[in-house]
Protein backbone atom coordinates (compact mmCIF):
# COMPACT_ATOMS: atom_id res chain seq x y z
CA UNK A 1 0.00 0.00 0.00
CA UNK A 2 1.25 3.01 -1.01
CA UNK A 3 -0.20 6.29 0.47
CA UNK A 4 -0.73 9.39 -1.58
CA UNK A 5 -0.16 12.28 0.13
CA UNK A 6 -3.27 15.23 -0.08
CA UNK A 7 -3.07 18.98 -1.94
CA UNK A 8 -1.22 21.48 0.06
CA UNK A 9 -4.21 22.91 2.87
CA UNK A 10 -6.21 19.98 1.77
CA UNK A 11 -7.02 17.43 4.83
CA UNK A 12 -7.96 14.20 2.63
CA UNK A 13 -7.26 12.71 -0.24
CA UNK A 14 -9.36 9.57 -2.66
CA UNK A 15 -7.71 7.59 -5.66
CA UNK A 16 -10.14 6.90 -7.64
CA UNK A 17 -8.80 5.33 -10.56
CA UNK A 18 -4.64 4.12 -11.73
CA UNK A 19 -3.50 3.44 -14.96
CA UNK A 20 -0.54 1.21 -16.13
CA UNK A 21 2.09 3.84 -16.03
CA UNK A 22 2.79 4.40 -12.67
CA UNK A 23 5.89 5.85 -12.71
CA UNK A 24 3.78 9.19 -14.87
CA UNK A 25 0.65 9.36 -13.25
CA UNK A 26 -0.66 6.97 -11.35
CA UNK A 27 -3.74 7.76 -9.67
CA UNK A 28 -5.75 10.10 -9.45
CA UNK A 29 -9.06 11.55 -7.28
CA UNK A 30 -11.16 14.39 -5.74
CA UNK A 31 -9.87 15.95 -2.59
CA UNK A 32 -12.41 17.14 0.05
CA UNK A 33 -12.20 20.83 1.29
CA UNK A 34 -10.65 21.58 4.45
CA UNK A 35 -14.33 21.87 6.14
CA UNK A 36 -14.72 18.68 4.78
CA UNK A 37 -18.74 20.64 3.85
CA UNK A 38 -17.85 20.05 0.15
CA UNK A 39 -16.93 17.06 -1.53
CA UNK A 40 -14.25 17.06 -4.13
CA UNK A 41 -13.23 20.46 -3.81
CA UNK A 42 -9.98 19.31 -6.18
CA UNK A 43 -9.42 17.14 -8.94
CA UNK A 44 -5.74 15.48 -8.60
CA UNK A 45 -3.49 13.72 -10.33
CA UNK A 46 -0.41 12.43 -8.52
CA UNK A 47 2.52 11.96 -10.53
CA UNK A 48 5.49 9.85 -8.66
CA UNK A 49 3.27 10.66 -5.15
CA UNK A 50 3.12 14.29 -6.09
CA UNK A 51 -0.42 15.96 -5.92
CA UNK A 52 -1.05 17.76 -8.91
CA UNK A 53 -3.68 20.06 -8.74
CA UNK A 54 -5.39 19.46 -12.46
CA UNK A 55 -8.40 21.88 -12.60
CA UNK A 56 -12.05 22.30 -12.77
CA UNK A 57 -14.62 23.81 -14.64
CA UNK A 58 -14.91 26.83 -12.57
CA UNK A 59 -17.39 25.34 -9.34
CA UNK A 60 -16.10 24.37 -6.00
CA UNK A 61 -17.42 20.71 -5.35
CA UNK A 62 -17.90 17.79 -7.11
CA UNK A 63 -14.77 17.49 -9.25
CA UNK A 64 -14.68 14.32 -9.61
CA UNK A 65 -11.81 12.17 -11.79
CA UNK A 66 -13.19 9.13 -12.86
CA UNK A 67 -10.27 7.30 -15.53
CA UNK A 68 -7.07 7.84 -16.52
CA UNK A 69 -5.50 5.78 -19.42
CA UNK A 70 -1.93 5.10 -20.34
CA UNK A 71 -1.36 8.63 -21.93
CA UNK A 72 -2.44 10.52 -18.96
CA UNK A 73 -5.62 11.43 -19.90
CA UNK A 74 -7.92 11.84 -17.29
CA UNK A 75 -11.98 12.38 -17.52
CA UNK A 76 -14.60 13.03 -14.89
CA UNK A 77 -16.97 15.25 -14.40
CA UNK A 78 -17.10 19.22 -12.66
CA UNK A 79 -19.35 21.46 -11.43
CA UNK A 80 -19.13 24.64 -13.75
CA UNK A 81 -18.78 28.44 -12.30
CA UNK A 82 -22.13 30.05 -11.21
CA UNK A 83 -23.93 26.00 -9.81
CA UNK A 84 -21.97 25.83 -6.57
CA UNK A 85 -24.55 23.82 -4.69
CA UNK A 86 -26.18 22.00 -7.22
CA UNK A 87 -25.30 18.66 -9.10
CA UNK A 88 -25.51 19.88 -12.78
CA UNK A 89 -21.96 19.11 -13.17
CA UNK A 90 -20.10 18.46 -16.30
CA UNK A 91 -18.10 15.61 -18.14
CA UNK A 92 -14.51 16.67 -18.54
CA UNK A 93 -11.74 15.88 -20.18
CA UNK A 94 -7.80 16.61 -19.02
CA UNK A 95 -4.27 16.22 -21.25
CA UNK A 96 -1.10 17.46 -19.97
CA UNK A 97 -1.19 19.30 -23.22
CA UNK A 98 -4.33 20.91 -23.18
CA UNK A 99 -5.46 21.34 -19.72
CA UNK A 100 -8.76 20.69 -18.41
CA UNK A 101 -11.68 20.94 -21.68
CA UNK A 102 -15.33 20.98 -21.09
CA UNK A 103 -17.20 17.97 -23.09
CA UNK A 104 -20.60 19.07 -22.09
CA UNK A 105 -24.18 16.84 -21.82
CA UNK A 106 -26.23 15.78 -24.47
CA UNK A 107 -29.39 17.81 -26.04
CA UNK A 108 -32.02 18.47 -23.16
CA UNK A 109 -29.74 17.48 -20.31
CA UNK A 110 -28.57 18.70 -17.19
CA UNK A 111 -25.41 17.05 -16.00
CA UNK A 112 -22.94 14.46 -17.42
CA UNK A 113 -20.15 12.41 -16.33
CA UNK A 114 -17.58 10.89 -17.99
CA UNK A 115 -16.59 7.76 -16.46
CA UNK A 116 -13.72 6.02 -18.73
CA UNK A 117 -11.56 6.50 -21.17
CA UNK A 118 -9.23 4.32 -23.65
CA UNK A 119 -5.88 5.54 -25.71
CA UNK A 120 -7.23 6.56 -28.46
CA UNK A 121 -9.39 9.37 -26.02
CA UNK A 122 -12.81 7.96 -26.61
CA UNK A 123 -14.83 8.64 -23.91
CA UNK A 124 -17.73 7.39 -22.60
CA UNK A 125 -20.24 8.18 -19.60
CA UNK A 126 -23.57 9.21 -18.53
CA UNK A 127 -25.80 12.17 -19.65
CA UNK A 128 -28.69 12.74 -17.49
CA UNK A 129 -31.92 14.75 -16.36
CA UNK A 130 -33.40 15.26 -19.73
CA UNK A 131 -36.57 12.91 -21.36
CA UNK A 132 -34.73 10.02 -20.95
CA UNK A 133 -33.40 10.44 -17.50
CA UNK A 134 -30.28 8.66 -18.34
CA UNK A 135 -28.26 8.08 -21.52
CA UNK A 136 -24.88 6.45 -22.31
CA UNK A 137 -22.75 8.42 -24.53
CA UNK A 138 -19.65 8.61 -26.20
CA UNK A 139 -17.34 11.14 -26.88
CA UNK A 140 -15.27 11.41 -30.01
CA UNK A 141 -13.43 13.73 -32.48
CA UNK A 142 -14.86 16.40 -30.18
CA UNK A 143 -18.72 15.13 -30.72
CA UNK A 144 -20.59 13.62 -27.55
CA UNK A 145 -23.28 11.48 -29.32
CA UNK A 146 -26.23 9.17 -27.77
CA UNK A 147 -24.88 5.29 -28.10
CA UNK A 148 -28.77 4.72 -27.82
CA UNK A 149 -28.81 6.39 -31.44
CA UNK A 150 -26.14 3.60 -32.83
CA UNK A 151 -28.01 0.78 -31.45
CA UNK A 152 -29.61 -1.99 -33.59
CA UNK A 153 -33.69 -1.44 -33.78
CA UNK A 154 -35.17 -3.45 -30.87
CA UNK A 155 -31.74 -3.03 -28.71
CA UNK A 156 -31.93 -2.76 -25.16
CA UNK A 157 -31.96 1.13 -23.80
CA UNK A 158 -28.42 2.10 -22.74
CA UNK A 159 -27.83 4.03 -19.51
CA UNK A 160 -24.97 4.76 -18.97
CA UNK A 161 -21.43 3.80 -20.44
CA UNK A 162 -18.93 2.28 -18.00
CA UNK A 163 -15.83 2.08 -19.73
CA UNK A 164 -14.30 1.28 -23.17
CA UNK A 165 -11.58 -0.37 -24.41
CA UNK A 166 -8.77 0.53 -27.44
CA UNK A 167 -11.28 -2.27 -29.59
CA UNK A 168 -14.29 0.40 -28.81
CA UNK A 169 -15.99 -2.47 -26.99
CA UNK A 170 -17.98 -0.85 -23.91
CA UNK A 171 -19.33 -1.77 -20.62
CA UNK A 172 -22.54 -0.11 -19.08
CA UNK A 173 -25.79 -1.17 -17.96
CA UNK A 174 -28.98 -1.57 -20.58
CA UNK A 175 -32.59 -1.44 -19.54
Amino acid sequence: MKELPPLPGDSTSAATAINDRAKSSASLGPVASPSEALSAAHSVLWQDGVPINIGDLGGHTWNTPTAINNEGTVVGFSLPAGQDGTRNFEAFLWTQEGGIQRLGKLPGDIRAEALGVNEKNQVVGLSRGGPHRFRAFIWQNGVMSDLNTMTLAGSLFLLYANDINNRGEITGEAF
